[in-house]
């Protein structure tokens, strides 16, 4: 990936990442080229080799208005934060935002967050709250932060530490400065999560800031990479039916190889201070990749933990970790309890 320059002060840019984005895309970049900025605007769309009407829809808009500008494909598939990269290192302003394909943002939000970027210049990074709703923009919850209780880490007040353990910063409602953008490139070998990563990096440097107002409909539609799920009785249950060899078989822990990873940029984690904060999460998350050595009262506090955070499938396997060793734990009274909930219809063994 090449270097990222400084930026156009007078420019500010939107990095785009799309797959499979048909159904949605235009609303979304129509939102996005209707914001309402005393700067320049350029949007940069890359596709990540989608075989729907993605591409030429994102095209057919660009023709119309010079400020969309649609990269070529690649020949092979980049994968989401290869993708955001190769989006992100082809903007040319000063402040960069990124976007989803399936949201749609309000006229003022990119106004806000370059103000709020303008008014603390030890910050580089800020991000939003958002709207959370369904495929047709009715209703879910009308933040964000609060549906995935994240209001509890309070959002201004984020350190390197908490930031490693446990992200709060999505990427579709963050601005960065070309300046921290420079720092982050190129991402870490294996990468899965960029907007993780870009937050941990501004946390080594600075500051974080979040404007408290939704500034967009974070749509749902059950494509989504991540979304704003929650995990439910329903998701839980199962997690209880499981069997404790599975704990056992469990592949590494992800978040261990996460954090291992970026210890491939010394340029980042060159600092006393951020060193002891990797190796503090690195533990955090071996203990929890093998909890059967810790006590019940950890087990149940890091289960309570892992089950406010959602991470796709390595939030799964993790919690499987965790609730497969309780049951033996418990008091026999819920112990019954647990094993006459769980128990198959058929009445099979488990």
């Amino acid at each position: 990936m090449k270097a990222i320059d400084s930026g156009d002060h007078e420019l500010v840019s939107v990095a785009m990442a799309t797959y499979g984005g048909g159904r949605f895309v235009a609303e979304q970049i129509r939102s996005l080229l209707a914001q309402e900025l005393p700067l320049g605007l350029e949007v940069v769309v890359s596709d990540d080799g989608s075989t729907d009407e993605t591409l030429s829809i994102c095209r057919d808009i660009g023709a119309q208005d010079s400020r969309l500008r649609v990269l070529e494909p690649t020949p092979e598939r980049l994968g989401v934060a290869g993708n955001f990269a190769r989006a992100i290192a082809a903007t040319r302003g000063a402040f960069v935002a990124l976007s989803d394909q399936d949201d749609v943002w309000d006229p003022n939000k990119l106004a806000t967050l370059v103000e709020a970027l303008r008014e603390r210049p030890a910050a580089e990074l800020v991000f939003c709250d958002m709207r959370v709703v369904r495929h047709d923009r009715g209703p879910i919850a009308r933040s964000f932060v609060r549906h995935q209780r994240l209001d509890a880490l309070d959002p201004v007040d984020l350190t390197l530490r908490r930031l490693l353990i446990r992200n709060v910063v999505t990427g579709c409602a963050m601005m960065a400065r070309r300046s921290l953008l420079n720092a982050t490139s190129p991402f870490p070998a294996g990468c899965l999560y960029h907007d993780w990563w870009i937050a941990v990096v501004a946390a080594t440097r600075g500051e974080l800031l979040f404007v408290d107002r939704a500034l967009q409909d974070y749509r749902q539609h059950g494509g989504n990479v991540v979304g704003a799920r929650q995990l439910g009785l329903s998701q839980i249950v199962p997690l209880l039916r499981t069997s404790p060899a599975v704990a056992a078989a469990s592949e590494p822990n992800f978040d261990v190889e996460r954090t291992q990873r970026y210890l491939q940029r010394p340029d980042v984690f060159d600092a006393e201070e951020a060193q002891e904060d990797l190796l503090f999460a690195t533990a955090f998350f071996r203990e929890l990749a093998d909890p059967r050595q810790l006590g019940l009262r950890r087990r149940m506090r890091l289960l309570r933990d892992r089950l406010r955070y959602r991470c796709r499938d390595t939030l799964r396997d993790r919690t499987v970790a965790i609730a497969s060793t309780l049951a033996p734990t418990l008091s026999s009274a819920l112990a019954r309890f647990v094993v006459r909930v769980t128990e198959p219809e058929d009445g099979s063994a488990l």
